[in-house]
């Protein structure tokens, strides 16, 4: 019997991230970590992990390149995928600072992309009662929804098996189908006249350097974390406006942008995930692309209008954009905003888990990110993160950035009507 079961193309976005990688290394590499407390079957959570793994070919798929540069996923015909369990209880008080060196060591070692898979969870137990997961990922192969997706899955197959059920899983799409329909809905474009390769934003749309940084690529960066707003409120808001949930943290990003750059033309690259259908939510992979949102935020415009242009891009599914960031000029792929929008406090019967949220992880920016906005709607609170390169921004921008975001967020949620006033 073959080792392998499948060989074929890779998508835009994945041989973008590929490429991307060879040039980046670690800093591809994804990193989430929650602290379970309470009582938990070690041995069942082994099992959801090894089914989950034999589920999704994500976990069975590595990628290799030829030496013409094409990429290719190989998808074996096993699954290798399992949790990872090391006790640090014999250390003591000293266990969870022993996971957290863990944790940054995991981060900074690359994966080889050729072999998978390509996340590896590890547990962690530091005390009875206590433990921590980390789940460290290549981004080529996992982004936030599939994140959602696999960990949905471990937890309706943990409580299934405590339950002495079998549980009942939908067959799960697989990348490589979703690769093979997206390859042929982009063929007629690539080759089409315009307009689709000519909607480029216009010149200077990126935001400045600091006049006293030089303008390099150095890869040292900085960590800004910051409150942003009420979960809530702003939910109540989209609902109201009847707008995306992540339209409020679009408008907010180029609120801070406006403030920092002084002109009322921003524009940003979004991390927007290529789920189309609801198939397509359900593949655990990496289907994301980016996308250049050019707006104008009028001192007459009110939060409302903002809010409705940022729902209109969001909602906006002409198939051009799907190859718009692959085009454009590296300037306008220099800001980045990521919504990571998945349910970080979990409960199961005796068993909750919390995010770790304060992990002191190294910093270093994609070849392609000057700065990079990570939201993280939580229970109560809306938590933010900044990332931004040091060779190009000073912490005093990074600081009026934050403000101006989290004002915005109180401004729009307290009146969506008012105005958005002049630049300050």
């Amino acid at each position: 019997m073959s080792d392998i079961a499948f060989r074929g193309p890779v998508s835009f976005n994945e041989a973008d991230l590929l490429d991307a990688g060879t040039r980046d290394g670690w800093t591809h590499n994804l990193v989430f970590v929650h602290e379970l407390t309470g009582e938990l079957d070690v041995p069942t959570l082994a099992e959801c992990y090894r089914r989950v793994g034999e589920r999704h070919e994500t976990f069975r798929t590595g990628f290799t390149r030829d030496a013409q540069g094409v990429w290719t996923r190989t998808v074996e015909a096993r699954s290798h995928f399992g949790l990872v369990c090391e006790d640090l209880s014999h250390h003591g008080d000293a266990a969870e600072s022993i996971a957290r060196a863990r944790a940054a060591e995991a981060l900074r070692t690359p994966f080889d992309r050729a072999r998978a898979p390509l996340l590896v969870p590890t547990l962690y137990t530091l005390a009875p009662g206590r433990w921590w997961m980390l789940y460290k990922a290549d981004h080529v192969a996992f982004d936030g929804i599939a994140f959602a997706v696999i960990l949905g899955e471990i937890l309706a197959t943990y409580l299934s098996l405590r339950r002495g059920e079998d549980p009942e899983l939908p067959p799960p799409p697989q990348p490589r189908a979703h690769v093979t329909a997206l390859d042929a809905r982009l063929a007629p474009l690539r080759d089409a006249p315009p307009p689709w390769h000519t909607l480029q934003p216009p010149a200077g749309f990126s935001l400045p350097a600091d006049p006293t940084r030089p303008d390099t690529d150095d890869p040292a960066g900085g960590r800004v974390p910051f409150v942003l707003g009420d979960p809530d409120a702003l939910d109540a808001l989209a609902r109201a406006r009847h707008v995306s949930r992540a339209a409020p943290y679009l408008v907010a990003m180029a609120a801070g942008l406006r403030a920092v750059s002084q002109r009322d033309d921003v524009g940003l690259t979004l991390i927007r995930s290529g789920r189309r259908d609801d198939e397509a939510r359900a593949i655990a992979g990496c289907l994301a692309w980016g996308d250049a949102w050019h707006v104008t935020l009028d001192a007459s415009d009110t939060w409302a209008e903002a809010l409705a242009r940022a729902d209109a891009f969001l909602r906006d599914d002409a198939p051009w954009r799907m190859l718009y960031i692959p085009a454009v000029d590296p300037p306008t792929r220099r800001i980045v905003l990521n919504i990571n929008r998945f349910e970080t406090a979990l409960e199961l019967p005796g068993l909750r888990a919390t995010p770790v949220a304060d992990l002191a992880l190294d910093v270093a920016m994609w070849s392609s990110h000057d700065l990079l906005l990570q939201v993280f709607p939580l229970p109560g609170v809306v938590f933010a993160v900044a990332r931004y390169r040091l060779s190009r921004f000073e912490p005093s921008t990074l600081a009026k950035l934050t403000a101006a975001m989290s004002a915005a967020v109180a401004a729009m949620t307290a009146d969506a009507d008012a105005p958005v006033g002049p630049t300050p």
